[in-house]
């Protein structure tokens, strides 16, 4: 495993799946920046982004943070993000269907003692394509096709069934 992580972004992420363990959540997966640190060397990232299946409307929302701000995390900072061991975590419901299926198929992982429910790399990297918000994504679709089990063919596969071959087409130059 390649992560690295810092004591509060630990407790930041068993907090998180404590919410999955006690049935708060049906589901969830690590995505964005930090997930990629399971899978590539440490990069510097400022929040830790999850996806949930947070329902319809704003009730599950609202019951979310309501169990988080129980257990004393309530704190927004500037940006919007909900601070939980001092870390800004975002909870985002799955915004395409692309991120329908990295929902779907995110691994448990372990880390210090405890699991945490990852994005695979693949999908993060087409959810890279699919946001393509220059040298952040850019870099991260570098790393992650450089991690040693990256499966090409699933990566391809994603790219076809979520319409995104055009758009990697654009993106490929750039990343040389």
């Amino acid at each position: 495993m390649k992560e690295n992580f810092s004591s509060r972004a630990l407790k930041a992420l068993a907090v998180v799946d404590r919410l999955y363990e006690s049935g708060v959540v049906s589901n969830y997966a690590l995505s964005g920046g930090f997930a990629a640190l399971f899978y590539t060397e440490a990069v510097s990232t400022r929040d830790i982004d999850f996806i949930f299946p947070i329902g319809v409307g704003l009730d599950r929302a609202s019951e979310l943070y309501a169990v988080l701000e129980r257990k004393g995390y309530s704190e927004i900072n500037s940006e919007g993000y909900l601070l939980i061991e001092g870390w800004p975590v975002h909870f985002n419901p799955p915004l395409s269907a692309l991120q329908l299926d990295l929902l779907a198929t995110a691994r448990r992982r372990k880390v210090e003692g405890f699991e945490v429910t990852v994005a695979r790399p693949e999908h993060l990297a087409a959810d890279s394509v699919a946001m393509s918000r220059a040298e952040k994504d850019y870099a991260r679709l570098i790393r992650l096709r450089r991690y040693p089990y990256f499966n090409e063919e699933l990566f391809e596969d994603l790219l076809l069934r979520f319409n995104l071959r055009e758009k990697w087409e654009t993106i490929l130059p750039k990343l040389t």
